[in-house]
Parts: structure tokens; sequence; C-alpha cells
């Protein structure tokens, strides 16, 4: 009983030298974990929701929430795939630590690669064909038939669900954008998804592969010796390859001074140069959608930083974006 009291004393002073922000529960409950499998931390760093970085002597690894053992468990058969079929731009996960559950997530253990201090962005020329062909390798090492359990994505539906919000957040919009700017970037995702529909066989001819779901720059991580990675795997489907293409499309435009021609440069994305459905969906403006449905959801207000760059974003964007889908529009006409 007396060793029990110290156990637990010292458990407790472990929890504020580490002066953890947050659920001082969960804190404790993890801390409690870690040191059942001898592993006895000297920090842990809070990353974002459910990431947290593990300092151990001189071992740092990362301990993530996830939605279902479900979800741990197709990112760890996913991630075992790539390794096995020679993809290496990615970590792996700590399959001698157990999971543990708290407050409804499951939380796993993942191999922490130390970053670059030159970090990966879409402004530089060199990052986005380095990103594109990271992205062409992990669509051709992750074969078929992860899980049953994974879903199948459909764009037409993730869009036409966009836009249903966005439409309803619109009055709440308008009093910051132009009703003019606003009815233009409406009538433009509606002419893509009918575009979509119209040649919605082109759109699912391609094989599907797994696809990331998620190609935002933070996915991409430069590592010391050089490398690029690709992380996180939360959204990941079963899905033609070009839906992570669009997405790559859509994360880049604002660096391109002519994108209608520069987009065709990247030999990934200009397989789908006279693809009508492919076309029609860069026309989409998933960005601005996107950005507007989050921050009104969160409530506006609260967010003024955030509010002012997306205001930006949709306001001196404008003029550029709409040159660029009546290019692609010409497009389409010549096809």
């Amino acid at each position: 009983m007396h060793h029990k009291r110290l156990d637990d004393q010292h458990l407790l002073t472990k929890v504020m030298d580490i002066k953890a922000m947050g659920d001082s529960v969960f804190y404790t409950c993890l801390l409690s974990h870690l040191q059942n499998h001898m592993i006895h931390p000297s920090k842990i760093e809070h990353l974002r929701s459910s990431v947290y970085l593990i300092h151990c002597n001189n071992r740092l690894f990362i301990i993530k929430g996830f939605d279902s053992n479900q979800t741990l468990n197709n990112q760890k058969e996913l991630t075992q795939r790539l390794k096995k079929n020679g993809f290496i731009h990615t970590y792996s996960f700590i399959e001698d630590l157990p999971t543990f559950e708290y407050d409804g997530q499951v939380f796993g253990a993942i191999e922490y690669i130390q970053p670059s201090s030159d970090r990966f962005h879409f402004g530089s020329e060199k990052n986005r064909i380095e990103g594109l062909t990271v992205l062409h390798t992990f669509h051709n090492s992750t074969g078929l038939n992860l899980t049953n359990n994974l879903s199948h994505f459909n764009q037409i539906v993730k869009w036409e669900e966009r836009l249903r919000i966005f439409c309803k957040y619109q009055p709440i919009i308008g009093e910051y954008v132009a009703e003019s700017i606003l009815s233009s970037w409406i009538n433009w995702a509606k002419w893509a998804l009918v575009g979509m529909k119209q040649h919605e066989t082109e759109l699912m001819a391609e094989k599907k592969v797994i696809i990331h779901g998620d190609c935002a720059h933070h996915n991409f991580l430069r590592k010391q010796d050089g490398e690029l990675a690709l992380l996180d795997f939360d959204l990941i489907a079963y899905a033609p390859p070009f839906i992570d293409y669009l997405q790559y499309c859509s994360r880049i435009l604002p660096y391109l001074v002519d994108p209608a021609k520069e987009l065709w440069f990247y030999p990934e994305i200009a397989t789908y140069k006279e693809n009508k459905a492919f076309l029609y969906a860069l026309t989409y403006p998933t960005d601005i959608l996107r950005e507007w449905n989050r921050l009104c959801k969160n409530h506006l207000s609260h967010h003024s930083a955030q509010l002012h760059r997306i205001w930006k974003m949709t306001i001196e964007q404008f003029a550029k974006r709409m040159k660029f889908n009546e290019e692609i529009a010409g497009m389409i006409e010549s096809l």
C-alpha cells in the first residue's frame, strides 16, 4: 500500500512537471498507460487536436487519437502495405506499444519523423513538382482491397453538400462580401457540378486507388535527410486518383501566375487536360466554399484573423479566378 501511494504521488508529480494544458485527467491516463509499459516521458507536447509528441530520454514518438479501432487499423494496414510495396515516404506505427481508449477515441503510437528546417510549401516550384511525384508514387503503392470498411469517395455528392451549406450561410457571408461576387462563386459551383454530372462516366472511368484525401501543405513534410514524406491518412478512401490531383490543383492555384496554362506543365495533371469532367471540376471554388463554411460553423465573429484571411482570398483572387474559369470553359468548348 505504501508503494502504491508513492507511485500515485510520483504520477501526480509527473503530471505537474509536464504542466499539461487542457484535460488533466487525460494526461494522467496517458502517463499511467505509458508507465505501465515501461515508458517514462520527460515531456509531452500537445501538437494539435488529439496529437501529442512524447519525449522520452533520447526517443521521440507520436500518440494520436482515432475515432475508432477500425480507423486506426485501416491506417496501420495502409502504412504496412506502403512500406511493403517500397513506398518509404511516410511513418510507421509502433506495434510494441498497445493502444488505449479515452473519451471515445482510440490512441495509437506513431513513429516521429524529424522535420527539416526547410519547410514544405506550395509557393516553391520545386516543392510542387516533388509533392506530385510523392502523391503519384503513393497511388501506385496502395493497391486495392485494403479493407471492406474503407469508404468509396464521391466528389459530386461531397461538393453538392458543400454548396448547399454555403448557400445556407449566404446571408451571413453577404455581410462581408458583395452580392455580385457571392453570386459569381455560387454560379460557377453550380456550373461545375452540372458538367461533372454530364461527364460522370469520364469522372469514374479511371481505375480506383486509395486516395490520400487531404493534400494540404501540412500533410507533406520535408525530412532532415531532404526527402519528402506524406503524413496523416485520416481521409483515405477508394476513389480515382484524380480526386487527389483536383485537391492539389486547388492548393497550388494561388501560386501560379497563369494557372490555365501552367497547370498542364505538371505531367500528373497534364494527363487530364482533355478530360471534361476534370476540367469542369477545376472551376468549382472548393477552397472558397470550404473556408467560409468552416468559419460560419465556428461563429466567424470570434475569428477576426481567419475572417480577414478568407475575405482577402474571396475578394483579391476573384478577378484571377474568374479569368481562369473562363479559360477552362474555353478549353471545354474546344474539345
